[in-house]
């Protein structure tokens, strides 16, 4: 697809050095007020990708939940299972519940996540094109800045083929961290009190491991991801450049992009609060009407999730678009 010539009047992205200056954009009352101004607008375009997260999210838990509803519900009673059709009745209706809702989360979270991919690729193109010196932004008719937002949108939609390429080869090459991180994760997940029935088989040096482990990963992941995501937006380079190229940009400006998915971690344990909140429930009695405590706990927390992406996803993009960001042609 042929890029429109007023594309060219931006410069094609680039670092120019470690970015530490950039640091001090946190601290900048006007930058705060034209980013905030820039992603509420852009709440329009988020609010697709979440709604779809949202229902795969209620989808995964309705299938978890409603697919051992019976034997919960059996073992609260007290009432054995004791005739094979009786079993066979439980097992059915539980594997039903999840083909069903399992199903649809699996839709749901693909379109979802997909969708979020390219409007958050929309929205660094629609930032970075926004030059530094725009002082005249927050005066801008909304109107007028929810246009640039959507066309960016519906350009990036116009090069799905290419962002696939690109985190096709961003997969390959974070690989092995990814495998890490995701090992990581679990252990992390299986230690927090209550996650399990039963307490999890792990010593607190393991678990301290992991968080380290985790961390560490996660930070080189998130690295290569805040780089090639407003790279791949505005960028002629081929999609193995882009994802090649951002990768060896985080080496050039380590301190200050590692500074930036720290606090994308420290966000993402924002995200995460309901999850821990859930083993208050947990510590409860574990009858039925706990259990299903527990899957409208959850479902709220989903609604929660949702609520808080349409924010937080654009917000710690902003920083690394700045990273990226030229001057205007003239």
């Amino acid at each position: 697809m042929a890029e429109p010539t007023k594309v060219h009047l931006f410069p094609e992205p680039s670092v120019k050095g470690p970015g530490l200056d950039k640091l001090a954009l946190v601290l900048d009352r006007r930058w705060w007020s034209r980013t905030w101004n820039f992603i509420w607008t852009f709440r329009k375009q988020s609010f697709k990708p979440a709604l779809f997260c949202l229902i795969g999210e209620c989808c995964i838990w309705l299938s978890l939940y409603l697919g051992f509803a019976g034997i919960v519900e059996r073992s609260a009673s007290g009432e054995p299972i004791t005739g094979i059709y009786d079993l066979l009745g439980i097992l059915g209706q539980g594997l039903l519940m999840m083909l069903v809702f399992g199903g649809s989360a699996l839709i749901f979270v693909c379109l979802g996540v997909g969708l979020w991919i390219v409007v958050l690729t929309g929205f660094c193109r629609a930032y970075l094109q926004e030059a530094v010196q725009d002082e005249s932004l927050p005066e801008n008719p909304a109107k007028k800045l929810e246009d640039r937002q959507r066309e960016a949108v519906e350009f990036v939609k116009g090069r799905k083929l290419f962002l696939l390429l690109v985190w096709i080869f961003y997969s390959l090459i974070m690989f092995i961290p990814a495998t890490v991180f995701f090992t990581a994760f679990v252990l992390i997940y299986f230690s927090i009190p209550g996650a399990l029935p039963v307490p999890p088989p792990f010593s607190q040096e393991v678990t301290n491991t992991a968080w380290v482990v985790g961390v560490i990963t996660a930070i080189i992941l998130l690295n290569h991801f805040l780089i090639a995501m407003p790279l791949s937006s505005l960028s002629y380079r081929s999609s193995r450049k882009v994802a090649f190229d951002s990768f060896f940009m985080t080496f050039k400006t380590l301190p200050a992009v590692s500074i930036f998915s720290i606090f994308f971690v420290l966000l993402c344990l924002l995200y995460l609060t309901g999850e821990f909140t859930l083993s208050a429930f947990n510590s409860m009695n574990h009858g039925a009407a706990n259990y299903y405590g527990q899957l409208f706990f959850l479902l709220l927390n989903a609604v929660f999730h949702a609520s808080i992406s349409i924010i937080i996803w654009p917000l710690v993009l902003t920083l690394p678009c700045e990273l990226l960001r030229g001057e205007k042609s003239q």
